[in-house]
């Protein structure tokens, strides 16, 4: 230990005789301008970086809040639509796709874009649907014999709408 510290005064020494060299406006100087970087680095380096990072927490916590109290709101039309009476499922001859479009049609949907993922799968994606009548449409498309795989919910600005992105399978 005592040996890395003896190189490295040995190292400093050229720089500690330069600045005693120098004269005491120099030495001032330097001094000011040593502090000035200090504070830049400081200010730039800690500082503006904490605050940034706890305004980003802030408002993907206030965010979060938000879609929280926007599902708790949904809650109780999820209760209104499971109560609602089971509906005959799907005909055992008509295909998955076209379950899908007529009863997005019976619920008054429109699907942006239908996208067949092999035999058993179906990727669909609504914009700006209706969440009371895309969860009633979601519930007569399992009980037609589809399951949810994957789903994704984006609120959007107008209460009660939202963007949604699904993929189906078939039992």
């Amino acid at each position: 230990m005592s040996e890395a510290k003896n190189q490295l005064l040995a190292a400093l020494q050229p720089y500690r005789q330069r600045w005693q060299q120098l004269g005491d406006r120099d030495r001032l100087a330097l001094s000011l301008l040593g502090g000035f970087f200090a504070v830049l680095i400081m200010l730039y380096g800690i500082i503006l970086p904490s605050y940034d990072f706890h305004q980003q927490s802030r408002d993907r916590y206030l965010a979060d809040t938000e879609l929280l109290h926007w599902l708790q709101n949904q809650e109780t039309a999820v209760q209104q639509i499971q109560q609602l009476p089971a509906k005959q499922s799907r005909p055992t001859n008509q295909s998955p796709l076209t379950f899908v479009t007529q009863s997005a049609k019976q619920h008054q949907l429109s699907l942006k874009r239908v996208q067949p993922e092999g035999s058993k799968k179906l990727r669909l994606w609504l914009e700006a649907a209706p969440m009371d009548k895309t969860l009633a449409w979601l519930k007569s498309l399992t009980e037609g014999g589809l399951v949810i795989d994957d789903i994704s919910i984006e609120r959007q600005p107008q209460p009660g709408l939202a963007n949604i992105r699904a993929t189906l399978i078939t039992r």
